[in-house]
């Protein structure tokens, strides 16, 4: 059970970094990891050099984008809690 579980997350993880970097690809940034500038745009480049960590870093001018990353974020550390809450039982 306990490598389903992982398992599980991996895949959710995964889905939410695709989701992220779909939302931000082309917008303009106010800057983020790995020396990305302000005004500078989020390049396929850019996200496929950026560890998949350190995504939800990049902040984008524009605030929609900003919420559905930050809900993204959200969603991700719950399912973390979840599967750690899981372990320590």
């Amino acid at each position: 059970i306990e490598n389903d579980l992982k398992d599980q997350y991996r895949i959710i993880e995964e889905d939410a970094y695709q989701r992220a970097a779909k939302i931000m690809l082309n917008k303009v940034a106010d800057g983020g990891p790995n020396g990305l500038k302000a005004g500078s745009k989020v390049t396929q480049e850019y996200l496929d050099d950026v560890p998949s960590e350190n995504l939800f870093e990049i902040r984008l001018r524009d605030e929609k984008a900003n919420g559905q990353l930050e809900n993204l974020s959200e969603q991700l550390k719950v399912q973390r809690a979840k599967l750690d809450a899981h372990f320590e039982d």
